[in-house]
């Protein structure tokens, strides 16, 4: 586990989210839209837990980089011009088309801001925990969560619309006691 560590933050968290998916249920395959790092990160991710990856880079990407995220195995496909969002649309898509997860990340231009958040969080329910985007909603009972019913509702189906995912819900889910 030291050997991960020394790694860096990026293939840490590209692996945390990928096994932490796979826990889950089975993943078929890893996508991600990248100008490098992050698309190495994955296909490391992806090589440790023995699925595919497919990793959309811009067109004409740095070639160490791209050098990089092929020997750790990972399919590079190259999508539109450097500052573009065509390597993430495709990315997206292929991962719809083909039922593989998607490790998203919120870009512009290329580049990683930590002024998009994943999620809007009009009503400051979502509260920073952890590492870069993590966040979560404390709870200390029961009536919390049926209270704020509403506002988690809402909060699903953003994030749900934003990936591209369905949540099927139960008609007729079990009574909280």
């Amino acid at each position: 586990m030291k050997a991960i560590y020394r790694l860096g933050f990026k293939p840490r968290g590209a692996l945390n989210a990928l096994l932490t998916t796979a826990a889950q249920g089975p993943v078929r395959g890893v996508v991600a839209a990248s100008t490098g790092n992050h698309g190495a990160a994955v296909a490391y991710a992806a090589r440790i837990a023995k699925v595919g990856a497919t990793i959309f880079l811009p067109e004409n990407p740095n070639p160490v980089k791209r050098a990089r995220i092929v020997a750790l195995g990972a399919k590079v496909i190259e999508r539109g011009a450097m500052g573009s969002s065509a390597a993430s649309e495709a990315a997206a898509e292929f991962a719809r088309e083909h039922g593989h997860y998607f490790s998203a990340r919120p870009c512009s231009r290329g580049r990683c801001s930590r002024s998009q958040p994943l999620l809007n969080n009009p009503d400051g329910i979502l509260k920073k925990f952890g590492w870069q985007a993590a966040r979560r909603i404390p709870f200390t009972n029961v009536r919390e969560i049926v209270e704020m019913e509403p506002i988690l509702k809402a909060y699903i189906h953003e994030a749900k619309e934003k990936a591209g995912l369905e949540v099927a819900y139960k008609k007729n889910p079990e009574p909280v006691p």
